[in-house]
C-alpha cells in the first residue's frame, strides 16, 4: 500500500506494528511525513521522510514490473495453468480429425440422450396425473 494513511476512529487504534511491511504509507501514527500537495490520496506517491527526502525503492525486483506494476505470481500460474489446460483439451480436437469427429459424435449422442430422457420422464408424469382419479 501507498499513500496517506487516514486519520479516523478505528486507525487511531493501531500502533507503528501495524504498518510494517507498507514502505510507502506515511502520516499519522508512522515517522513519515506525507507530501504537502494535498492530493496524496490521488497519486500512488512515495512518501518522503521526517527531514523531506523522497525515498526510492531499490530495483532489485526490477525484473517482476511491467510499466511500474508488480506481476502477481497468482496472476501468472492461472495464465499458464488455463493456456495448459485450453491447449491439452482443445489441441487435439483440432489438430487430428478422427479425435474432432468423435468428440462432435459424443456430443450429438449425448443431446439425443438427454432428449429422449426429459420426453420419456414428462410422458410419465403426464400418464400418472391422467390415470389418477379426482378424491370423490
Amino acid at each position: 500500500m501507498s499513500g496517506e494513511i487516514p486519520v479516523g476512529a478505528q486507525f487511531n487504534t493501531f500502533m507503528n506494528d501495524s504498518y510494517i511491511g507498507n514502505p510507502h504509507l506515511c502520516g499519522f501514527p508512522i515517522a513519515k511525513a506525507c507530501p504537502e500537495d494535498g492530493n496524496s490520496w490521488f497519486k500512488d506517491t512515495h512518501c518522503s521522510d521526517i527531514e523531506g527526502n523522497i525515498e526510492h525503492e531499490s530495483d532489485d525486483n526490477h525484473e517482476d514490473k511491467v510499466l511500474g506494476m508488480e506481476i502477481n505470481p497468482l496472476y501468472i500460474s492461472m495464465a499458464m495453468g488455463f493456456s495448459t489446460g485450453f491447449w491439452i483439451f482443445w489441441g487435439p480436437i483440432i489438430l487430428i480429425a478422427s479425435w474432432r469427429h468423435a468428440y462432435f459424435r459424443f456430443l450429438s449422442n449425448m443431446n439425443d440422450k438427454i432428449y429422449v430422457t426429459v420426453v420419456v420422464t414428462l410422458n410419465k408424469l403426464q400418464r400418472t396425473f391422467h390415470t389418477q382419479q379426482p378424491p370423490t
